[in-house]
């Protein structure tokens, strides 16, 4: 957990969230001006907004109150006000749910939960009734020390638990739970029933329309990560081999790709918020995708899919998932062997840089075939 302050006032847009901020030394800043985040997000931070943004360094333990660290969830009290402090990207946070709730459920009754992640990803939470309260990260020292207890993920990415288990199974471990005893770990996500803006619809309902099976799968080659990057080309061939289905994209699609599919749409024009992109999500029947978020909506929704892992093992992230299925690259190159466990990397897959490829090997040695097969057999089992 780290500090963060300004050295002058500034009005500031973080995450989703709008913060006025007085500058540290005014004579009228208090415990409202000083933001508290995940030493990871503070990092970031601190590294965009230099100077202006600052680390604030003072002794909690100085404060009249300052939440504390659970050391069992046993232990705390009923009535306790408890907040949790995780920052992720939107897989992280559905894996994140179900570990949450049974965390949630594992409090004695009386105690109540709030968590604080980025604003722009309270869409996930937004419908789920174990959380009390949801708040921005960062947060306000002001609202952190209204807390008795406080739970944060900071050391979590130095763990080697975090790069060895299923990551709904290490969350529960960090929160103190059993997690070989804990059922209930596929996540669930009640859709808001609106399917999204007028446009949305109005184009997912005129090419469901024009199929004739009336089925729409989500088709996404991008991550958020590139290293799980697919070419377009590797899922576009599904419909060209599916003509009889829908096929949309968050992505932007090649012009070519569109003319030689008529059964085939870019939505990414119609996609600007994480809500937007939920309801789009929520709007199909199906999904395939490289190793991100889609699969992980997709799964929270009750809707099929097909995830392609290469750097991670699939087994990390969909263990307890009963829809998604998973295609695993089987690579072996001059470097590495998949799955190598790389999750994040500023410098991009070496493999692929000892190649001179844009994409990681692992990923393109999926063949195609495999992929159509997995499908087919998607199909057969959630549509007939």
């Amino acid at each position: 957990m780290r500090f963060m302050a300004v050295n002058r006032p500034v009005k500031a847009d973080i995450f989703g969230a709008h913060f006025d901020l007085r500058a540290i030394h005014a004579p009228d800043s208090d415990a409202r001006d000083i933001l508290v985040s995940d030493d990871g997000t503070a990092c970031e931070l601190l590294r965009k907004h230099s100077p202006v943004l600052v680390e604030a360094s003072f002794n909690p333990s100085a404060l009249p109150r300052f939440p504390k660290r659970p050391a069992s969830v046993e232990y705390i009290p009923s009535s306790s006000k408890v907040i949790v402090l995780r920052a992720g990207g939107v897989g992280d946070h559905v894996m994140f749910l179900p570990a949450l709730i049974l965390f949630r459920e594992a409090l004695p009754k009386g105690a109540s939960l709030s968590l604080a992640t980025q604003k722009e990803k309270h869409p996930i939470f937004r419908h789920e009734k174990a959380v009390d309260s949801l708040l921005p990260l960062p947060l306000r020292l002001a609202e952190l020390v209204d807390a008795d207890y406080v739970v944060e993920f900071s050391d979590s990415i130095h763990s080697p638990d975090f790069n060895s288990m299923n990551l709904t199974d290490y969350y529960l471990k960090f929160f103190g739970l059993d997690y070989g005893r804990c059922t209930n770990k596929a996540p669930r996500i009640s859709s808001n029933g609106s399917n999204g803006c007028s446009n949305l619809r109005n184009a997912i309902g005129r090419l469901r329309n024009r199929v004739r099976s009336g089925r729409i799968v989500l088709l996404q080659s991008r991550s958020s990560n590139p290293l799980r990057d697919l070419p377009e080309s590797l899922l576009t061939r599904l419909a060209e081999s599916f003509p009889d289905i829908g096929f949309i994209s968050p992505d932007a699609i090649s012009a070519a790709s569109a003319r030689a599919n008529r059964n085939l749409e870019d939505m990414g024009p119609l996609i600007s918020s994480l809500e937007e992109y939920m309801n789009l999500v929520a709007s199909c029947d199906g999904v395939v995708s490289t190793d991100t978020a889609a699969y992980h909506l997709a799964e929270a929704f009750g809707i099929p899919s097909i995830a392609l892992f290469g750097p991670i093992s699939s087994d990390l992230r969909i263990r307890y998932y009963r829809k998604a299925s998973a295609i695993d690259a089987s690579y072996r190159g001059k470097t590495c062997t998949s799955p190598c466990g790389l999750h994040k990397s500023f410098s991009g897959c070496p493999e692929a840089a000892a190649l001179g490829s844009p994409h990681s090997p692992c990923l393109l040695s999926i063949e195609p075939e495999q992929i159509r097969k997995a499908f087919s057999q998607m199909c057969d089992r959630f549509w007939i």
